[in-house]
């Protein structure tokens, strides 16, 4: 993306891990539910790539 200077699928990501770190905040919620609801298809990866 021109804008952000990344690419559309890291621009994407961004914007889902925000929302994840969103509902982790609310506490209302477990780990694999949020995962779900993000879209992220594995909670390991999930986990792995919201640590970064």
């Amino acid at each position: 993306m021109a804008l952000t200077d990344l690419s559309s699928l890291d621009f994407i990501r961004i914007i889902r891990l925000k929302h994840a770190a969103e509902l982790l905040q609310e506490g209302e919620l477990r780990t694999n539910e949020i995962c779900d609801r993000v879209e992220f298809q594995s909670p390991s990866y999930f986990a792995k790539v919201f640590q970064k």
